[in-house]
């Protein structure tokens, strides 16, 4: 963007400082593309405690990626946008006397509004990553079953390829905010745009 002449920088130290205007307007001009399910894993875990192997195509693509996020003012919008395809959502309904033990299951790992760092905690409806090895197994025990009018959506899973290499044991603060993002609600919005401010300052040198 500086060769380009589209935002104004210099080199100090050995790193680049931009003028914060032009690079938020930059970011914000760019188009957004959701990215594939590694791509949006590699993106999650740059950002936690661990790191997938990436190919060097794909850490020059990671580097790209993490800059616009930090330059981003509003980190939200490139979430929704770019992690959409990290797992596939399905709302399924469980009966609510079966919602604690649901809760405790080992082959899940509490997301959204059900993980405690979202500050939510709704007790009438869970949100949880399962692979999609175990999912029809966790479906199957629990008796989800899909949606009806009687009986409306209460389970949220998001449901991701065990093969791309995931070993963590609870879901990274990025992933989480992008689960809180998927929902209109303005509390899941403002916890989304907090947990992924937190999750970015955390990484800055």
């Amino acid at each position: 963007m500086i060769e380009d002449g589209g935002i104004r920088g210099q080199k100090v130290g050995g790193r680049w400082l931009v003028e914060a205007g032009d690079a938020a307007f930059r970011v914000k001009a760019l188009p957004i593309k959701p990215l594939s399910e590694r791509a949006s894993w590699l993106l999650i875990d740059s950002l936690s405690d661990r790191s997938m192997q990436a190919e060097p195509v794909e850490r020059h693509r990671l580097k790209d990626r993490l800059g616009r996020l930090f330059l981003s003012e509003d980190p939200v919008p490139l979430l929704k946008a770019w992690l959409r395809r990290r797992a596939r959502r399905v709302e399924m309904h469980i009966n609510p006397a079966d919602l604690a033990d649901f809760r405790n299951d080992r082959r899940i790992m509490l997301s959204g509004v059900s993980h405690p760092d979202s500050g939510l905690l709704a007790g009438n409806e869970a949100e949880a990553y399962v692979s999609d090895s175990a999912a029809a197994a966790v479906m199957n025990d629990f008796l989800l079953v899909e949606p009806q009018p009687d009986s409306p959506a209460n389970v949220v899973l998001h449901i991701y390829d065990r093969d791309i290499g995931l070993d963590f044991s609870e879901v990274p603060r990025l992933a989480l905010a992008a689960d809180l993002a998927e929902r209109a609600g303005v509390r899941e919005l403002a916890a989304a745009r907090s947990l992924a401010r937190r999750a970015i300052a955390d990484s800055t040198p």
